[in-house]
């Protein structure tokens, strides 16, 4: 499945999902792998990891690895806690060394809140 574009402006695909959690109000939320399989090797490159929402439309980025937060860069991996009956999501991920680990509380924006 054609994601996004990496930074050179190759398509990226969803190669692997995992923890995949519903909450009560419709939101998916899942971990995926992005990349691109070689067509002559069949092999696999990894371009990184992001936590992404569907409810229905197109699929949303909320978090990925390499992304600046509060304190400083995501550069491990990321684990969904907890999605709450609203979509709020609780997070736990580590920042700048992966010995130093973070809770992160992602709260869920109606569209409407975004325009």
């Amino acid at each position: 499945m054609e994601f996004v574009e990496d930074h050179n402006g190759d398509p990226q695909d969803i190669l692997d999902i995992d923890q995949v959690r519903v909450g009560v109000n419709g939101d998916v939320v899942f971990v995926a792998r992005l990349g691109i399989i070689d067509e002559d090797t069949g092999d696999r490159r990894i371009s990184g990891r992001r936590l992404i929402r569907w409810n229905g439309g197109p699929l949303e980025t909320l978090l990925e690895l390499g992304a600046e937060v509060d304190g400083g860069v995501l550069v491990n991996d990321i684990s969904i806690a907890d999605i709450n009956s609203n979509g709020d999501l609780l997070i736990i991920s580590s920042i700048d060394r992966s010995a130093t680990r973070v809770l992160l509380l992602l709260p869920r924006k109606d569209p409407d809140e975004l325009a």
